[in-house]
This record gives structure tokens, sequence and C-alpha cells, in this order.
């Protein structure tokens, strides 16, 4: 685009100098108009006064003048044609411009579509862990939605189910001892993180119902989730495994 802005320039340097040129061309055929209207009216009143010769000059001066101006003014013509076509050149490659700028939109859309497919070829685990009851296999066809493994986090806990008799002088952070089947005669140290809101009956697929005419008393029991402490695990993070049965002792006295 450039070279033809360049070149509509030059075209239009080139008109304006064939203007000057036209201008110059009419001055000079005035000029020879005068001399010859002149030569040529003091030749019909005294042939005596010019020579017959001085008047076909300046006749051939004329001509000249008059076919010097006729040049100029095609000169003018075919500069201004030319302007007119590196002015069309000029858009046109305005136009490829603008379409290649549209290209280089679609492409670069492309390009994050494509980024954005890959991105779901990757699972991203919510957090650290090990995989246990794995499903899926290398060359297995997934759909969505599809349950792949089981995820384990690293950190380690507890549910107490609690008798709500034992629940009184149980609260939030205090210190609770654990003893682990699998790590016989050690006991670690944990604190309680939270008491649930309802008893575990309450949240069970059919929860009892006493509007049947059964008033018979039945001690619920609560979930109470109970974590160790970080330091008193060390070393046993491998023993202490999902599903292993656990005693919890709460010191309320």
């Amino acid at each position: 685009m450039a070279q033809a802005q360049a070149q509509v320039t030059q075209t239009q340097a080139q008109a304006e100098q064939a203007q000057a040129q036209i201008e110059r061309a009419q001055a000079q055929l005035d000029t020879a108009t005068t001399d010859f209207n002149r030569s040529s009216r003091l030749f019909n009143s005294d042939k005596q006064a010019i020579a017959k010769s001085e008047v076909d000059t300046n006749k051939g001066r004329l001509d000249a003048a008059q076919a010097a101006l006729n040049a100029a003014r095609a000169d003018l013509a075919g500069g201004q044609s030319n302007v007119i076509a590196a002015k069309a050149q000029v858009e046109s490659a305005q136009a490829a411009q603008q379409a290649a700028g549209a290209n280089v939109g679609a492409s670069e859309a492309a390009v994050k579509d494509a980024e954005r497919q890959l991105s779901y070829t990757t699972l991203a685990a919510p957090t650290d862990g090990r995989i246990g009851n794995k499903n899926v296999e290398t060359g297995n066809r997934v759909q969505a939605g599809q349950a792949l493994f089981a995820l384990v986090e690293p950190d380690r806990w507890i549910v107490a189910n609690f008798k709500e008799t034992q629940l009184a002088k149980m609260h939030d952070g205090q210190a609770v001892e654990i003893f682990v089947d699998a790590v016989p005669g050690h006991a670690f140290a944990g604190r309680i993180e939270s008491i649930s809101p309802a008893s575990g009956a309450q949240f069970a697929l059919l929860p009892p119902d006493n509007a049947t005419g059964n008033f018979t008393k039945v001690v619920q029991r609560f979930p109470v989730k109970v974590v160790f402490d970080r330091d008193g695990i060390h070393g046993y993070e491998d023993c202490i495994r999902l599903g292993q049965s656990s005693v919890v002792n709460v010191r309320v006295r």
C-alpha cells in the first residue's frame, strides 16, 4: 500500500507539471497568434512593409504552439488517468489490508479455540491426594460425568459417632486421644474440629419417624469430626488409611 501511495504522489506531481506545461504552451500560443495576426494585417495593407516569408514564419510558429498546447493537454489527461488508476490501487491495497486483518483475527480466534479444546484433555484434581478405586485405563473413552477413580486427600480425619448423652461437655478445638487398630499400642493426638448439627439418622436415606405411635426412646449418635495433629502422625502417614477402625477418647473432666 505504501508503494501505491507513493505512486499516487508521483502521478499527481506529474499532473501538476503537465498543467504547468499547458499554461506555458497557452502563453506561447497567445504570443504566436498575436505575431501572426499583426504580420498578416501589415502584409495585407502594404506588401512592401513586410516580407511574405516573415508571415509564413509566424504562421509556422502559431501552428507549432497549437500543437504543443494539444500535446500538453493530452499529457495532462493521461496523468489524470494515471492518478485515478493509482488511487484505485491504493483502495485495493487498503481493502486487501483489511481482509488480511480480518483473517488474522479469525486465525487468532481459531488458535484460542484450539487451546481451549486442548485444555479439556487435562483433568485437574481439586486437591492433592492418592488415587484409589481406579476404573479407567489408557485408551479408554470416557463420557462427561463418568467417575474415573476415587481421590483420597492427604489430610486425615476421623468421623466419630458419639452418643448424644456424651456431647454435653464437648466443643470444637477440644483435645482428643486416638487409637488406630492398624497401629496398636500407639496413641495419636488430635482435636475436635466440628460437631454435626443433626444426628446421623436425620441424614439417612429413610430417617425414622415416630409419628406412627412408636415412642420408644432411642439414644441418637452425632457425627463428630476429629482431625489428627500433623506433628503427631509424622512417620505414620502410610499406616493410616481410609476406612480403618479407631477409638477416640475425649477427656471432658
